[in-house]
């Protein structure tokens, strides 16, 4: 069942888009720290950003079948009192951060330069 990652939301089979945000939706819903094997596995954190990058760097990560758990943090306030989009967390265990620690720079690096090249 097609799944928002950000809005937390479940939606009928050949919906693509969260009509809430816009975002991409996945297959399956976010896991947390019990689906990594318990709470008291020791996670790293593996990339961090406006939600969209996470989402981006998370679904390359499951497509080679790499867990994952995200952390929302606050907005922060910049200049003026804007507020800056909120900023995600994206963490996996240490074992498997060490064991597909190329798969997981190769990603993360994909999501970065796709960034830099952005108008």
């Amino acid at each position: 069942m097609p799944f928002c990652p950000k809005c937390l939301g479940d939606y009928v089979v050949g919906i693509q888009a969260c009509p809430d945000c816009g975002l991409a939706l996945v297959e399956t819903p976010p896991l947390d720290e019990r689906d990594l094997g318990g709470g008291d596995v020791d996670l790293v954190e593996v990339f961090h950003g406006p939600f969209w990058q996470v989402a981006l760097v998370r679904g390359l990560l499951d497509e080679q079948q790499i867990q994952t758990v995200v952390y929302e943090t606050a907005p922060l306030s910049g200049l003026l009192g804007q507020v800056q989009p909120p900023y995600q967390r994206l963490m996996m265990s240490r074992v498997d951060y060490e064991g597909r620690l190329e798969d997981v720079k190769l990603c993360c690096e994909l999501v970065a330069e796709a960034d830099e090249r952005s108008p």
